[in-house]
Formats: structure tokens, C-alpha cells, sequence
């Protein structure tokens, strides 16, 4: 079987080298090739806000003549020096007449501006005075998008009565949007919860928001979900894909303000008003908020459901910014009324020369003090150097806050330093060290440790058809060594994980994608060592004649140990994001239909299997499957007007 794959893995690198032609991003291309750059094997709680974010963006694009530094900074692929040069290109020349402009400002390469296209627009700057709420519905976007989820074969839960709903998900989003206003309702229910009166009013959540932006003092008004990002995230923070990127640069955060909230995520939100005003260089935030949350994600048994919404928090906030042109400071300050919490911060970011600064300090009402900084440091065009030092003490934390860490805004010390370097053309290399110590008890450590992690990513682009990805990762920490025989003394152990992964991905032409990869692991505790791998291949066709679209992955693994379970993205329908965890011994196949009948409608069906070749039981407790194969379908229907 390896040496067939082998071969066939050669086949398709000498076909699609000899027949490839140019071909255009689309928006799955760029959340795929985003999403594969956010993490390895982190299991993310908040990964749809992912696609939520790139999938909106497209929605409405921006218009590059009245684009601002805070809506450039939104975008994970642009850099410091590319949103500056950007905004020097249009001081200096006036509007743009075209988006193919872009080749004309530096360090805007091939790749970032494919990435750029799906979100942005170019037409001249109208005039705001005709800004009315008669044009807003006039010119609004709307769209009405409906998903199920079913899978089988029935799993113990739905067999022994335990799980009240039946095995289907399902979703329902309606979506407003346009520039200056949007607005959103969604509904969401997960597999087994029920679909009743009894224990939910119909779906198991609801969200939905009402917003306005940019009209003339008033930069935005929320009423209903909303996100809130200042600062580097010490107090507050929702945008937590950023904390796993690969990218050195953008461990930075560069959002400040509110954003609606499109999701349907459970979690990493805030329900009630939120407003920004902005006079001159000041602007000034604050919000009020009642959230409810939930102790457990699912509610399928009468157990969770008398755990639901038992998590009251009511809180007021506000943060006052001053932007300069090279600098920025702003301040934070947050109250937890049911628990007298308080967090109060101070942020700043700045540019000197080639140095790129950034930091936030902050303090909760025990005293507890918590700082983070980071610096980048451009060189050259061909080298920039990243440091980044955070202290988190043991009396700080934060309800909100999701600042970079390796477990938490608690009780950790760090620092992390990192190269990114071009060193040949079509070459892109990029590492990092990160080393961290806690003084008390940790999850699964019950002493004072420490760890490091290592990180090395080189990215080959020949042409705008293929690329090459080589990662290797090293992490080791600390974790209690269950495995010993002693009732009343806990040892703690080191465990080291090596993590290697190789992509390629080609374009044969405007019809046809392909994209094949190998994941490897190898973790070592004590003496014992286990090793994982996963490979797989990706076809993507798009017919000529017909408005539909194939894609199909075929997946081999054998991964023997949970704990070393391998991560890997793979492409999901409309709004939704998937990076399953590969664990046992078999294949997972995938296929997925996108059928566009007309501009309007999307029609998306994806089915997967998993085939197991070393057990008889998938899952375990309720979640335990008879059998050595399960199945999930997917079918998403979206309208758009």
C-alpha cells in the first residue's frame, strides 16, 4: 500500500508540473490555504470564526479609494509594511482606477494580491451625504442559508434513550449586509439535542445583532452579539484563530473595536449594546452586556440541560483610543457586576523606523499584573526578526481576555523569538522558540514546570500554480505520569512531541486543483514512543459546462495513540469550518457537490467516511458506535438577494 501511494503521489507531481496553467484564487482557495497556516494540532475552539470572518469580508468588499488603516489591519495576509505602502501609493497617486493597480506598490507579491481580490472593489468615493436608511435597504445584500447534518450509523446515546434529540444538526442564518449596516439572525441546533418546547424554545441557541457603522461621528452601534477586540487581548479578545497563527507577525493584535457577531459558536461572545464614537484622533468605546453561559457545549441528556445558561454575567466596559498616523495608545477597563471584577489595561503600538512595536499592561482588583510586548523588527525585504515576552501572574485573569499564551492568562512567563527570512526568490522560510515556565499547578501538572516549543516552516512558490509547505514543530512539557503505581504521591513527567507536515498544492488549470499532504508524529514519554501519519489527497474539478463544482479527499492514517492524534483541515461547505482529528488505524474518504444553478443559489452536499481496520467499537460511553465505519452527510442551501 506505502509503495503504491508512493507512486502515485510521483505520477501526479510530473503531470501537474508539465500541464499546469494559470488559474485564479477563489474564497474556498483562500480560506483553505488560511486555515492550513492557523495551526496544527490545536484543537481550536473557536476555528469558525475562521471562515465567518474571510466568507463576510467577501460579502461586501471593500472600496480601496475609502479603505482605512483599521479595515486593511482586519486582514491576516497583509503586513505592516504592506497596508503602509498601500496607503503611501494612494496619498501619492490619488484613487485608484483599478484593483490591478496593486502590482504597482511594493511588496505586494503575486500571492497577496490573489489573496486580496475576493475582498475589495474599486469605484470612486461617493458622497456621505447620501448616506440614508432609504439607501442602505436599497443597496443591502441579503441571504438566507439552511444546513442539516446527519450522521450514522446511531451511536449508544440515541439507541439507550440518554441523548433526547434525534442524530441531525441543523442550522438556519439570514444575513443583512451592507457597508454602513448589517444585520443578522441565526439558529443553531447540534446532533441529539432536541428540536422541542419542552427542553428549547425550537433550536438549542440563538444569535442575532443589529448594527450600524460610519455614519458621521457614530464609527458603530450594536445592539444584540457582538466581538470585542483592544489592545494584545489581556482583557479583551474574541478573534482567538490569531493566537495559533504561523505567521510571527501576526501574534500582534491590530484590531481595536467591536465587530458584529455572525456565528453560531457558543462561546466567545457578548450580548447587549456596544458603541464607538470617533472625534478627531480619539475614539471611545463602551458596551453593556448579560451573557449567558454554558458549562458543557451540548445539551443531550436532562443533566446538561439543568446545567444550561446557570452562567449569568453581567458586565460594563469601555476603551478610550488615540490614533497618530505612526502610534497608537488606548486604555481598557471592564466590570463583572454579579463577581466585583474588574480589569483595567493600558495598550500601546507604534512604529519606528523599521521597528514595529506593540504591548498591553494590565490589572484585575486583586492586584494580580499581566504584561505582554512584542516587537518586529524589518531589517530588510528579505529579513525581519520577532520577539515577543509575555508575564501572566498567578492572581491575574480574565473573563474576556485571550492574549497569546500556552495555557492561559494565568500564571505564566514566557518569551518567544523568531526569524522570518527570503533568502532565494520563491522562497519564504520562517522560525521560532518559544520558552515558558509556570510557578504553580497546572492542568494535568501538579508542580512548577516548564516547556518549550520550536517551530520551522520553509514555503517553495515556483509560479502561481504549485507550492510547497515544509513545517516541523518540537514541543515538551510537563504532565502527570498516571501510568505509576504510588496512591498517594503524584510524579510528573516530560513528554517531547515532533510533529513534521508537507503540502503540495498545484493548479493544472482554472478547472482543475489538486493538493496531496503527509502528517507525521512522534511522541515520547519516559521510555515509551509512539508514532502517527497521515496522508492524504485532495482533487478539485470544476466543470465548463455545468455550475458544479467536485471535491474529493482520500485519507490513510495510522495514528495508535490518542493523545498523538493528528489535525488536519479539510474543505467544508458554505460558513462552516472542519479540521477532524485523525486517531486509530484506517481511511477517511470525502465528497463534496457545490452546485450553483444560478448567482442566487448555492447548493452544497458533502458526505465523509471512516473506515477503521483496528477495532469493532468506534467512540466510547454514549458516543460509542457498534461497528467499524461511521458516516456523516452534510447539505447546505443558501439564497442570496
Amino acid at each position: 500500500m506505502k509503495i503504491l501511494l508512493f507512486f502515485i503521489f510521483i505520477f501526479w507531481f510530473i503531470c501537474i508540473n508539465v500541464f499546469s496553467s494559470p488559474a485564479t484564487k477563489s474564497i474556498e482557495d483562500i480560506v483553505s490555504e488560511f486555515s492550513e497556516n492557523i495551526h496544527d494540532d490545536n484543537d481550536v475552539d473557536d476555528n469558525n470564526s475562521i471562515a465567518d470572518f474571510l466568507y463576510k469580508a467577501a460579502e461586501t468588499p471593500m472600496n480601496l479609494n475609502e479603505i482605512n488603516r483599521e479595515h486593511l489591519e482586519q486582514f491576516p495576509f497583509l503586513n505592516e509594511t504592506q497596508i503602509e505602502n498601500l496607503l503611501e501609493y494612494r496619498f501619492d497617486y490619488g484613487d485608484f482606477q483599478s484593483i490591478y493597480e496593486l502590482s504597482l506598490i511594493k511588496d505586494f507579491d503575486d500571492e497577496t494580491i490573489s489573496n486580496c481580490m475576493p475582498f475589495i472593489t474599486v469605484y470612486p468615493k461617493p458622497d456621505l451625504a447620501k448616506v440614508s436608511l432609504k439607501n442602505i435597504f436599497k443597496f443591502a445584500k441579503h441571504r438566507i442559508t439552511i444546513r442539516g447534518d446527519y450522521g450514522f450509523p446511531q451511536k449508544k446515546g440515541y439507541t439507550n434513550g440518554v441523548y433526547l434529540g434525534k442524530a441531525w444538526a441543523s442550522y438556519f442564518k439570514y444575513a443583512f449586509t451592507h457597508k454602513n449596516a448589517s444585520i443578522a439572525i441565526s439558529m443553531d441546533k447540534d446532533a441529539g439535542e432536541p428540536f422541542d418546547w419542552k427542553y428549547n424554545k425550537g433550536f438549542d441557541f440563538y444569535s442575532g445583532h443589529i448594527s450600524i457603522k460610519d455614519i458621521k461621528h457614530c464609527k458603530l452601534l450594536i445592539i444584540g452579539d457582538f466581538k470585542a477586540n483592544f489592545g494584545q487581548g489581556l482583557i479583551y479578545k474574541s478573534n482567538s484563530y490569531h493566537l495559533n497563527s504561523n505567521n510571527l507577525a501576526a501574534l500582534c493584535q491590530r484590531q481595536d473595536g467591536f465587530q458584529p457577531f455572525f456565528s453560531v459558536s457558543e462561546q466567545g461572545f457578548l450580548r447587549g449594546f456596544a458603541t464607538t464614537w470617533q472625534f478627531n484622533k480619539i475614539q471611545v468605546s463602551a458596551f453593556a452586556s448579560h451573557t449567558r453561559y454554558n458549562s458543557e457545549s451540548y445539551h443531550r441528556t436532562i443533566s446538561s440541560f439543568l446545567k444550561k445558561n446557570t452562567n449569568n454575567n453581567y458586565s460594563l466596559g469601555c476603551n478610550i483610543l488615540y490614533r497618530h498616523k505612526f502610534f497608537k495608545i488606548g486604555s481598557s477597563f471592564c466590570y463583572e457586576i454579579l463577581s466585583n471584577k474588574i480589569n483595567v489595561g493600558l495598550d500601546y503600538r507604534a512604529k519606528i523606523k523599521r521597528f514595529y512595536i506593540a504591548g498591553e499592561f494590565a490589572v484585575n482588583e486583586k492586584g494580580g499584573f499581566a504584561t505582554l510586548n512584542h516587537i518586529n523588527f524589518l531589517m530588510n525585504e528579505k529579513l525581519s526578526f520577532s520577539a515577543l515576552y509575555r508575564y501572566y501572574d498567578l492572581k491575574y485573569n480574565s473573563t474576556y481576555g485571550c492574549a497569546y499564551s500556552e495555557s492561559g492568562l494565568n500564571d505564566e512567563q514566557g518569551l518567544l523569538i523568531g526569524f522570518e527570512i527570503k533568502p532565494f526568490r520563491f522562497w519564504k522560510i520562517s522560525t521560532f522558540a518559544d520558552l515558558f515556565a509556570f510557578k504553580s499547578f497546572k492542568y494535568q501538572i501538579k508542580q512548577p514546570s516548564e516547556g518549550y516549543k520550536i517551530y520551522f516552516q520553509a514555503i517553495y512558490t515556483p509560479n502561481n500554480n504549485n507550492n510547497f509547505l515544509l513545517r516541523y514543530n518540537c514541543k515538551q512539557m510537563s504532565v502527570n505520569d498516571n501510568d505509576n503505581d504510588l496512591s498517594h504521591t503524584q510524579i510528573v513527567t516530560n513528554y517531547r512531541k515532533h510533529t513534521w507536515k508537507f503540502i503540495y498544492q498545484a493548479k493544472l488549470s482554472d478547472f482543475f486543483t489538486f493538493q496531496t499532504g503527509a502528517h507525521s508524529n512522534l511522541y515520547k514519554k519516559d521510555s515509551n514512543i509512539d508514532y502517527a501519519w497521515l496522508l492524504y489527497m485532495d482533487f478539485n474539478y470544476i466543470f465548463r459546462k455545468i455550475p458544479l463544482q467536485i471535491s474529493v479527499r482520500c485519507a490513510f492514517f495510522d495514528v495508535p495513540l490518542y493523545e498523538n492524534r493528528i489535525y488536519c483541515y479539510e474543505k467544508d461547505v458554505l460558513f462552516a469550518y472542519s479540521s477532524p482529528a485523525y486517531s486509530g488505524q484506517g481511511f477517511r474518504n470525502c465528497l463534496m457537490f457545490k452546485y450553483m444553478p444560478s448567482p442566487q443559489w448555492s447548493i452544497y452536499f458533502k458526505s465523509g467516511l471512516n473506515f477503521y481496520t483496528d477495532r469493532e467499537i468506534i467512540g466510547s460511553a454514549n458516543e460509542e458506535i457498534i461497528g467499524n465505519k461511521k458516516i456523516d452527510l452534510r447539505l447546505l442551501v443558501s439564497f442570496k438577494f
